[in-house]
């Protein structure tokens, strides 16, 4: 007896199909959102600073000195420091992982020399393993500083904004310092003599049937009409979200 014929609605029906399993780095990429902002500039700023390598015959001509002039030479530097232990707890705390960030000037601008290299202000900050599915790519890279240029108006405005994140607030003196400095290197760009200073809060004043007063940051540098690309760096140095980061960073080759 012959075999029978599968009917019409059988050969027409759809068998269920099971979702692909994601490779490690779709996850990375489409769930979390990796590379966040900061791995991306990183990433871009390394490949522009190779294609600067390839041209260095031309540090010769005069013309290179105002080049160097308009730029600062950053410094990224990563440092890993390991918990304490503790005898008494069951559970074991996690490594944390900094990213900093400073810049140096041209010799040939005129700034005093306690200005020509900037304060080292916190970009980054990680806690946990570099195992972690959402570790950021610079807490897995096996180099721990990074050296690139990056143009100096543009970089006065990164470092402005910085200075107000909550990580380097929280450092003495430190969002102060990062002010003076920018504001000390923004000769001949846009910024000269616009880069505001932090302000000392006042001591809140307690009086019957009135509120507290408080000081506040003069930020008027965030309203600066700037084609660069940077709001998204005005977020706290968390950039794990990848509802919240959104955009791109300028000068990426």
């Amino acid at each position: 007896m012959p075999p029978s014929r599968p009917s019409k609605f059988a050969r027409d029906r759809q068998l269920p199909t099971h979702p692909r399993r994601l490779k490690p780095e779709e996850h990375r990429r489409d769930i979390l959102g990796l590379p966040g902002p900061i791995d991306r500039w990183l990433a871009g700023n390394m490949k522009m600073e190779h294609a600067w390598t390839n041209v260095a015959f031309l540090d010769e001509f005069p013309e290179m000195e105002e080049v160097r002039r308009n730029q600062v030479v950053c410094t990224v530097e990563r440092e890993r420091s390991q918990p304490e232990d503790d005898p008494d707890s069951i559970f074991t705390e996690s490594d944390t992982f900094r990213l900093y960030l400073s810049a140096t000037i041209s010799g040939n601008l005129p700034v005093d020399t306690p200005f020509r290299t900037s304060p080292r202000a916190i970009l980054d900050l990680f806690v946990g393993s570099p195992d972690e599915p959402f570790a950021p790519d610079w807490v897995r890279s096996e180099r721990d500083v990074f050296k690139f240029r990056q143009p100096r108006d543009t970089f006065i405005a990164l470092f402005s904004r910085m200075a107000l994140w909550q990580d380097n607030l929280n450092e003495a003196r430190l969002s102060s310092a990062m002010f003076d400095w920018a504001s000390a290197i923004s000769v001949g760009t846009w910024a000269e003599n616009k880069v505001p200073e932090p302000r000392t809060p006042r001591k809140p004043i307690k009086k019957w049937n009135t509120k507290s007063h408080k000081g506040c940051w003069d930020a008027r540098i965030l309203k600066q009409p700037l084609d660069t690309g940077l709001k998204e760096f005005e977020l706290t140095p968390t950039r794990l979200d990848p509802h919240v980061i959104t955009g791109e960073i300028p000068y990426l080759a």
